[in-house]
């Protein structure tokens, strides 16, 4: 259980520095960074504290086991992160269309007053 223990803080602990790491260089926004803290605190927390106060808040929370609460919050946070992705996705997609559209626009112009331009030189 010791072994365990050690194990998953030894991955856990890096990855909340990575987070403040993240959040400090502007790559995640609040809501990502309080997040994703929130659901590495919890995971060191099953590991360190167990099992009084993780089983209480567990139980205060409807989940049956510890885990269970993990896996239901990273199945949230899954599906937020799916949600934000689309979102983000379909406002790339938006803005490709954009720019493709001003160039064929440009280049049609530019086709035609090249046209233009021959026409008037022969």
């Amino acid at each position: 259980m010791i072994i365990i223990t050690i194990l998953i803080l030894l991955i856990v602990v890096p990855i909340i520095f990575r987070t403040f790491w993240n959040f400090k260089k502007g790559k995640i926004t609040v809501i990502q960074f309080l997040g994703w803290l929130t659901f590495w605190l919890l995971v060191a927390a099953n590991a360190i504290i167990r099992p009084v106060p993780v089983v209480y808040i567990t139980e205060k929370l409807g989940a049956s086991r510890a885990t269970d609460l993990i896996l239901y919050l990273t199945m949230i946070m899954i599906f937020y992160i799916f949600f934000r992705i689309s979102i983000h996705l379909k406002k790339i997609d938006e803005s490709i269309t954009i720019i493709v559209r001003n160039i064929a626009i440009t280049e049609a112009q530019q086709k035609k007053n090249a046209d233009t331009k021959q026409a008037g030189e022969g």
